[in-house]
């Protein structure tokens, strides 16, 4: 996915990228001694310029490409790896509800993973991969942290509006 322009909270444009456009970070440590160590990942970026930009035309409400580069410099992903493609991985509504319901029955992650594939007609069939599922598991903590944390700062409002005695205070660190 690339960028888009919105002009008066509507979008005028999209511009949709090869997701193998422009060149990963330099992970060069020897300058950056201080600095926590990085994952050794294997860079599939190559700089491809392929995309297509789409616009809205204002006067007829359709829209239209407006510039198309078709050219790849790598190739392409086979047909049994495109499911592996950040567009193509996607935990789906009902599936993120299967795995609420099998979490609170405490069957562990590679358990519901199994169960969900048995569900699809398979691992060939899985729309995301087993860290996704541990993403959206971690997400869903975070959630509940934040939830818990405002829960907690409006219980002690709540005490305060009722004592002129009662006093609280607390420092909000990162995003909570």
């Amino acid at each position: 996915m690339g960028s888009t322009k919105i002009n008066d909270h509507e979008m005028v444009g999209r511009r949709f990228l090869c997701s193998k456009q422009g060149y990963a970070l330099s992970t060069d440590t020897a300058n950056n001694v201080n600095e926590r160590k990085h994952r050794r990942i294997r860079n599939s970026r190559s700089g491809c310029l392929a995309m297509i930009y789409i616009s809205l035309d204002r006067s007829t409400r359709l829209w239209r490409v407006v510039n198309f580069i078709e050219d790849h410099n790598h190739p392409m992903v086979t047909p049994s790896k495109r499911r592996y493609l950040p567009v193509n991985r996607v935990i789906t509504p009902l599936s993120r509800a299967l795995f609420k319901s099998l979490n609170t029955s405490n069957i562990s992650p590679s358990d519901q993973y199994c169960v969900t594939a048995q569900e699809t007609g398979g691992f060939d069939h899985m729309q995301y991969t087993p860290s996704d599922l541990s993403n959206m598991r971690r997400d869903d903590r975070c959630n509940i942290i934040q939830r818990d944390a405002d829960l907690l700062i409006e219980l002690f409002e709540e005490k305060k509006n009722k004592s002129s005695d009662y006093f609280y205070s607390f420092t909000r660190h990162g995003n909570m």
